[in-house]
């Protein structure tokens, strides 16, 4: 899997994405408590890529996920 971690501020004030690695942490320790993710190590996961995303009322973290083929399968 790979995953991009956005986030969406509240206002304008200048951002630092990688200051919130520790929360988009969480979130992706918590797609493993669920069994969405069998793991998160390095041979599962790439990322979280962390990106600055527009403004949005109330502030919000969003993950994208998207899986990758096996490592050796591209082209």
């Amino acid at each position: 899997m790979h995953i991009i971690g956005v986030l969406h501020p509240q206002n304008r004030q200048r951002r630092d994405p990688a200051n919130w690695y520790p929360s988009f942490k969480a979130c992706v320790d918590g797609l493993v408590d669920q069994g969405i993710l069998e793991d998160d190590d390095h041979t599962r996961v790439v990322g979280p890529d962390m990106r600055l995303g527009h403004v949005v009322e109330g502030a919000r973290l969003v993950l994208h996920i998207r899986e990758l083929p096996p490592a050796g399968t591209g082209p």
